[in-house]
């Protein structure tokens, strides 16, 4: 595995599994503030193959008031990233493009998803509000230290 990857598990996730050799170097669940805590290690490669599941509510913005969790495999591949749910019935098939330095910044909370998009340093395909919303959601944290703002959002 990427040697980065002890540094990556310095607060425990839920569960962890270490698997070789590629495609999959490692799968990360965990629920809740999971960016913050876990992609705080910022010289972390990210184009090692390493695929991170997420769990993600998913509150419908219309139709009756129901919540579930919808799974996301986020598989990093030289700054791709494609986001899938496993689960059949929620079943969609995401492709979420961006440069390594956008994607670090997402990583690291320091600008939103939907910023990058309305910049254009990211594409979402699709780009329909459940996928935008889903995916925005994944990468949430609680706030934005303007120390940690990329060079090119000033």
């Amino acid at each position: 595995p990427d040697p980065h990857f002890p540094r990556l598990l310095r607060h425990p996730p839920t569960s962890t599994s270490v698997n070789h050799p590629p495609p999959l170097l490692a799968r990360i669940v965990h629920v809740g503030h999971f960016l913050a805590t876990h992609m705080s290690a910022r010289n972390f490669n990210y184009a090692t193959g390493i695929v991170l599941q997420l769990l993600v509510q998913d509150t419908p913005t219309s139709g009756p008031p129901h919540s579930s969790n919808t799974s996301l495999v986020l598989r990093f591949d030289g700054g791709l990233v494609r986001v899938q749910t496993p689960t059949p019935v929620d079943a969609f098939d995401a492709r979420l493009q961006l440069d390594l330095e956008a994607l670090t910044a997402l990583m690291l909370g320091a600008v939103p998803l939907a910023k990058l998009l309305q910049l254009g340093q990211a594409t979402l395909t699709p780009s329909d509000p459940r996928t935008s919303r889903l995916v925005a959601r994944a990468f949430e944290v609680d706030d934005v230290p303007a120390t940690r703002m990329p060079h090119w959002m000033d």
